[in-house]
Order: C-alpha cells, then structure tokens, then sequence
C-alpha cells in the first residue's frame, strides 16, 4: 500500500510538470547508499545463518550507517532537484512533497527496524533458528530499493 501511495503522487506530478526534474548527483550517491545499506544486510544473513552474530552485527551496524547516509543524500537530492521545474495550474508541486516526506517517512521506519534488528541480535535474539525479524527488515530494505529505484526510472524517463 505504501508503494502504491508513493508512485500515485510521483507519477501525476511528473505527469503533469513541464520541466524535467535534474538528475542531481545526490540521487546517485542515495542510490549507492541504498544498495549499500540493501546489501550489508544480505551479508548478514550468512553469519546469523552460522551463528556469528558479532560478525552479522558489524554488517547490520554498515546498514544502518548507510541509511543515514541514504537519508542526507535523500534531503541534499530532493531539495536541489526539483527546484526548477514548472508546474501546469491545475497541479501543485506539492505532490512531490508528499512523495519525498512519505518515502523518507518509509526509510525513518526502515532506520527503526535496523535498530531493532540490531539489539536483537546483541541480545542473541536473532539467531540461525529464528530470523523472522530480520527477513522482515530485509523485505522492508527491498521495498525501498525498488521503489527508489522505480523513482530514478521515472525521472530519467
């Protein structure tokens, strides 16, 4: 559902926009953020499976750093992006508001379920016999890499 809400808003903006929104290099650096923060928590997921759990938490603690990383190049990206584009009157440009407060909103979630997995996983919580917080977390971090990713596709289209 929150996909869906997201890329409602994102496409009729775009849609209806007479600019083109720049591809700032802050959207390139969140997107390496996001695969690197996407794929720290895949490793983890090796060393929970052995029961290395101070290894797995070194790769969860990369995630979560990525993500603050992820969200300073959100904020630095959105904000010097879609600055110069024009608008038709029957839209307002708020509709990319609402698509950048609500995917930042989203990764603020995902932040919060990397923090939980981690003290999970300090507290041998999450372990090789039980991995339902984590493969949450990390179906949640997929969401957000494709979303994000459908996103940079529909501004570079």
């Amino acid at each position: 559902v929150s996909g869906l809400i997201m890329f409602t808003f994102l496409r009729v903006v775009l849609l209806f926009s007479s600019g083109r929104a720049e591809f700032s290099v802050f959207f390139t650096a969140a997107f390496l953020a996001l695969i690197g923060s996407v794929y720290s928590l895949w490793r983890a997921k090796r060393f929970i499976k052995e029961n290395e759990l101070s290894i797995a938490r070194t790769f969860v603690l990369v995630s979560m750093v990525s993500g603050s990383l992820l969200i300073v190049f959100l904020i630095a990206g959105f904000s010097a992006g879609f600055g110069g584009m024009k608008f038709s009157h029957h839209i307002a440009p708020s509709g990319l508001h609402i698509f950048f407060y609500f995917y930042l909103l989203n990764v603020v979630i995902g932040m919060t379920s990397l923090f939980f997995v981690y003290v999970a996983l300090k507290k041998f919580e999450i372990h090789s016999m039980n991995m339902s917080s984590y493969h949450k977390s990390l179906s949640f971090w997929f969401f957000l890499a494709a979303g994000f990713s459908v996103f940079l596709l529909f501004i570079a289209w």
